[in-house]
């Protein structure tokens, strides 16, 4: 049974929708508080309460976002029975994200692009480590399974589904990159 959320995590996660459509509208560098307050019709002051900054509102995004992610797919492994298995996983889960929650998968992107912007370098360079340790629970998950996959081919799977993000966002449909991902695990030997 989920708990209930308190009045606290109802606006909080208020403020990170509506900032989530301001980081869209406006971009992660030109967007700033003022422009998160005047958009969720709060002053700044009501705002500051919740998040101390613009950086702090971006890091809960991405951490909640990639928990969600990193969750479901560490789920999906401990139930998989081949290697094939884990490899449909782990892309099954890169898409449902972007089906779920589209607006963090954009965010997201858009922080890992190398921008000069000391804010989002610091934010960027947080969650590789985080998404390293992320990556190393889910390795000891696969070992133990005993059906290792390479660090190639992960970086394989993930060079693979960032341009199937890319190609969702310029208008390609989820029946044509499901297509696609079918023919890119074919392409794996089944073991």
């Amino acid at each position: 049974m989920r708990p209930r959320k308190n009045k606290w995590d109802k606006k909080k996660e208020y403020f990170l929708k509506v900032s989530k459509k301001v980081f869209l509208k406006e971009g992660l560098v030109s967007s700033n508080m003022k422009d998160i307050a005047a958009k969720a019709g709060v002053s700044r002051t009501a705002l500051y309460y919740y998040f101390k900054s613009k950086k702090d509102i971006l890091r809960e995004i991405v951490k909640c976002g990639l928990e969600v992610y990193f969750n479901d797919l560490i789920h999906d492994i401990t139930l998989a029975k081949s290697k094939q298995d884990i490899r449909q996983a782990i892309l099954k889960n890169y898409f449902e994200m972007i089906k779920k929650d589209k607006e963090f998968v954009f965010i997201y992107m858009q922080l890992l692009v190398k921008t000069n912007e000391t804010s989002l370098v610091s934010i960027r360079e947080y969650f590789k480590k985080q998404q390293k340790e992320w990556y190393q629970k889910l390795n000891e998950q696969i070992r133990e399974k005993k059906m290792d996959i390479s660090d190639d081919e992960f970086r394989l799977m993930s060079i693979f589904s960032n341009g199937m993000v890319f190609a969702y966002f310029i208008g390609t449909s989820f029946e044509e990159i499901k297509k696609l991902t079918d023919q890119f695990l074919a392409g794996f030997n089944p073991q």
